[in-house]
């Protein structure tokens, strides 16, 4: 026919796609800097229209609707590298883009308050902080950290704690923690505590040996001081400042002798060797 069209022409309404990058995110950092923190994400596909339907997912797990700005808790996430996926429809065209954000979740944190814990008599008290809310922590504290320690399991909150008793020597304490369900049990740090002035000392600055037999005098720094000995890898047992060992093999013996008392809690053992020679 004489009046056909000669040339086809793009309606001027017809659907355009949507840009590829939609979405600007950044990384906030939790109380002091210290915590993990929040991903905060602003998607806005077409300023001009209102009812773009958004949906969002987090690597594999199921997609859920989401307004924005849109906050999401990395405390909620396992350590290591994840995938925050949008997904924008446009209703009127049908048109669907989706955008993905890379984020990561540092690993779990614990640290010492203070690099000095408090001493009040046979109490020892650390303060301890994570980067991840209480309720997704478990911690266990050790002192010594040692088979044969203390261990004290505890919640780990912004400001916890923790009261130790019995010291046993090692001046080192140790915190374990574990973020369920998702993180096994490591160790995060160590804090070193100091022994202070309590210590003992050889009456003479020496054993007086006689024939099997090992005569031991001494005395500790802090008056009133109780004491607990080990001959080389025997049990500790209580002593007195006059300590007399008969019966004793040929051949050097090594005696620990530890101050005990409740000034004395973080007071490490003294190590005297002599040897006997029939």
């Amino acid at each position: 026919p004489t009046d056909a069209p000669t040339n086809a022409t793009t309606p001027t309404d017809a659907p355009t796609e949507p840009p590829v990058d939609f979405c600007d995110s950044e990384m906030v950092a939790g109380d002091s800097g210290f915590s993990v923190g929040e991903l905060s994400v602003n998607c806005d596909i077409q300023p001009d229209e209102p009812n773009v339907n958004y949906a969002c997912s987090v690597d594999n797990a199921d997609a859920f609707d989401c307004d924005f700005p849109l906050t999401l808790a990395l405390s909620t996430y396992p350590a290591g590298n994840h995938i925050l996926r949008v997904r924008a429809t446009d209703p009127a065209t049908g048109i669907t883009t989706t955008q993905e954000i890379p984020f990561s979740v540092p690993d779990l944190t614990v640290r010492f308050i203070n690099d000095s814990p408090a001493v009040s008599g046979s109490n020892v008290t650390v303060y301890v902080e994570t980067n991840r809310p209480a309720d997704s922590i478990t911690c266990q504290l050790y002192y010594p950290p040692r088979s044969n320690g203390v261990s004290v399991t505890v919640n780990c909150t912004e400001t916890k704690m923790a009261t130790f008793y019995g010291v046993d020597g090692d001046p080192r304490i140790r915190v374990f923690a574990r973020i369920r369900p998702f993180e096994r049990a490591r160790t995060v740090t160590t804090l070193w505590v100091h022994p202070g002035v309590c210590t003992t000392h050889l009456i003479n600055d020496r054993i007086v040996v006689d024939g099997d037999t090992a005569n031991i005098e001494f005395a500790g720094t802090v008056p009133g001081t109780t004491f607990r000995c080990r001959l080389d890898r025997k049990p500790w047992f209580d002593c007195t400042t006059r300590l007399k060992i008969p019966n004793l093999s040929y051949g050097i013996h090594k005696l620990k002798i530890r101050p005990s008392g409740a000034d004395c809690a973080l007071a490490l053992p003294r190590t005297f060797s002599f040897t006997i020679l029939n």
